[in-house]
């Protein structure tokens, strides 16, 4: 993947495994590369609360810079119904508002 010309990479990781983050930690992404980390589970119409997503997010900065993290779903939610989307985006959108007040 790390070979690949592309600066932007975006993988589903609402339900990361321990395996693909030891990858992550081995071969870490250089300052000119970020990561599309998906943080709520496009699949899934149950909200994630806040708490929930901050954890993920969290979890995202042990492996990522935060100018190198881009938060998104896992995909896209249109398979989701309207209000399970919307209510998704919103604690996404709070969470990421909680981890950048506690960044230096």
């Amino acid at each position: 993947m790390l070979a690949l010309p592309a600066t932007v990479f975006c993988l589903e990781l609402s339900h990361v495994s321990p395996v693909l983050l030891y990858v992550l930690r081995e071969h870490p992404f250089t300052a000119d590369r970020a990561m599309g980390y998906g943080v709520v589970d496009a699949m899934d119409p149950r909200v994630e609360t806040v708490d929930e997503i901050e954890a993920r997010i969290r979890q995202a900065l042990d492996y990522f810079r935060p100018e190198q993290l881009w938060l998104n779903p896992d995909c896209g939610l249109q398979t989701l119904p309207r209000e399970a989307a919307v209510g998704k985006m919103r604690n996404l959108v709070a969470a990421a508002e909680r981890v950048r007040r506690t960044l230096p």
